[in-house]
């Protein structure tokens, strides 16, 4: 009864699998950019939520650090830890901003949502 063979099973973790670092205490969480505009004009309007990924690497410096983002995989190196994990949301990596708290080591990565492409019918 299984959905799947074992030879359909892509391993995309393949990395994070054979790497010996643990992985470091992290969070991702959704923030939603509101504007005035959202206030006085309540419209929804798809693509304005962030992803935001906060990384506790306790005793790293942030030169240690590698950090590579695409529009659906976060994978961070340093000398003691790795993190390789997918994003909930496709994200706009280019327009990410990084901020690293050297007083509690914390790594906080905030990456705009892919906006939706609507779809228009052809006439």
């Amino acid at each position: 009864g299984d959905i799947w063979e074992v030879e359909e099973v892509r391993s995309g973790q393949s990395d994070e699998a054979s790497d010996p670092r643990p992985p470091p205490e992290y969070q991702v969480t959704f923030r939603h950019r509101v504007s005035a505009s959202h206030i006085f004009l309540p419209v929804s309007v798809a693509g304005e939520e962030d992803v935001v990924v906060r990384v506790l690497l306790p005793g790293t410096l942030l030169t240690q650090i590698t950090l590579e983002v695409t529009s659906t995989i976060f994978r961070l190196a340093s000398p003691s830890h790795y993190l390789h994990i997918p994003l909930p949301r496709p994200v706009l990596q280019r327009e990410g901003v990084a901020t690293w708290d050297p007083s509690t080591y914390t790594l906080t990565v905030t990456l705009p949502t892919a906006q939706c492409t609507l779809l228009t019918p052809i006439k």
